[in-house]
């Protein structure tokens, strides 16, 4: 079944530009890998399958640059917003 299709043409180092609609629908930015697979009738372009264990890894490395948290602190604020909704004066 088609979806979506569209025609490009090879230049002359043999590079095809995907069109923006569809590395906008498969969050294909610069620097993605791709696999080319052949195919009966002809050759499909897909993305390697996730590997979680680096996407986790990246997740825990801009959380880790980004966002210091004092455990602490949030622990002490959400005691005194319970506290309050409770009615209790500290």
């Amino acid at each position: 079944m088609v979806i979506l299709k569209q025609t490009m043409t090879i230049g002359p180092k043999g590079q095809v530009v995907i069109p923006k609609i569809f590395r906008q629908s498969f969050h294909m930015e610069p620097g993605t890998e791709v696999i080319f697979a052949e195919r009966e009738g002809g050759i499909v372009l897909e993305k390697p399958p996730i590997d979680i264990s680096s996407v986790a890894r990246e997740a825990a490395r801009r959380i880790a640059k980004h966002a210091r948290v004092d455990w602490d602190k949030e622990h002490y604020e959400q005691i005194e917003k319970r506290l309050k909704r409770a009615g209790i004066k500290i």
